[in-house]
């Protein structure tokens, strides 16, 4: 029993009434949805324009209407509103099970071709279960479709790297270090710039092998690297490790051995873990340098 069954058996009923009370047979029954639930789930406004045909009042020939008229079964109470509107209040239960049992299933969208687009997961980024969230929408609203009656196509774009990737690649090769970092927004070091102004106020052209014996003025850079592609133990074993836990609220408790010192490896781990559980990264509480608590990590230099 689909609600277009309903308003086409409501509209021969009405048609019927017409032609019973005043021997007119109308060319078109529309109905309207009201704007408000407590005016009906379908109203028929159809008595105002009729007035001049029938040489009667709006509101004598909705009275009449809602008299004659033999009502579907899942029509149940029918009121006159205002000048002259016929609304129609549906037995919602009955409907609901005509619905659940199949009736006229496959009907209602007969002849209608439908498009569903979901998931299409960025391969540039790890699935995680927002991605299966969406899978799952997705399915489920081309099922229904299809028990409409509607051809239903699913989509799902298997996007490719794409131009960006591509760009980022080139840039890395040819463009000088500075401007590789802009493109990637990033803030350089500007170490050259650094270099160029602690000389510039030192002085150390002019002051350089110039001062007196047993003194001097040297320039010195240095640079600290870390990352697990660098470990100061060579070994088959794991450089670092992770232990999550997960509790019945939603948050995330991540274990780590890694020691942040400044180099953002608290702020990495937990938007990696946000972004493949789905989750905020405010739920996410970090653990890490404990080594009673954590698993193993080689230190600061491997981290």
């Amino acid at each position: 029993m689909s609600l277009d069954s309903i308003r086409e058996r409501a509209a021969e009923a009405l048609t019927s009434a017409l032609e019973t009370a005043f021997g007119h047979r109308p060319d078109e029954v529309a109905f309207e949805v009201p704007p408000k639930r407590d005016l009906g789930d379908l109203a028929w406004p159809g008595a105002l324009p009729l007035a001049r045909v029938l040489k009667t009042a709006p509101r004598q020939i909705a009275e009449k209407v809602a008299d004659v008229a033999e009502w579907p079964d899942e029509i149940i109470r029918v009121e006159i509103a205002g000048p002259g509107f016929l609304n129609l209040y549906l037995d919602r239960n009955l409907v609901l099970a005509g619905l659940l049992s199949g009736e006229d299933a496959g009907k209602a969208l007969a002849g209608a071709k439908t498009i569903v687009e979901h998931t299409a997961i960025n391969p540039n980024k790890a699935a995680h279960i927002g991605h299966l969230r969406n899978s799952v929408l997705g399915d489920i609203l081309g099922r229904c479709l299809r028990s409409l009656g509607a051809e239903v196509e699913i989509q799902n774009y298997i996007d490719d790297t794409g131009v960006q990737v591509a760009d980022v690649v080139v840039g890395m090769l040819y463009l000088p270090e500075t401007e590789l970092a802009e493109c990637l927004g990033i803030e350089p070091c500007r170490r050259d710039e650094l270099i160029e102004k602690v000389v510039e106020r030192s002085d150390w052209k002019k002051r350089f092998r110039q001062l007196p014996e047993g003194r001097g003025l040297g320039l010195a850079c240095s640079a600290y690297m870390s990352g697990a592609g660098l470990p100061i133990y060579w070994n088959r074993m794991p450089h670092s490790g992770v232990q999550l836990k997960l509790d019945r609220s939603g948050g995330v408790t991540v274990f780590c051995g890694a020691t942040e010192i400044g180099q953002g490896s608290d702020d990495v781990l937990v938007a990696c873990i946000a972004e493949v559980l789905g989750v905020e990264p405010f739920d996410i509480r970090a653990v890490t340098g404990d080594t009673d608590l954590t698993p193993v990590d080689l230190g600061s230099y491997s981290s």
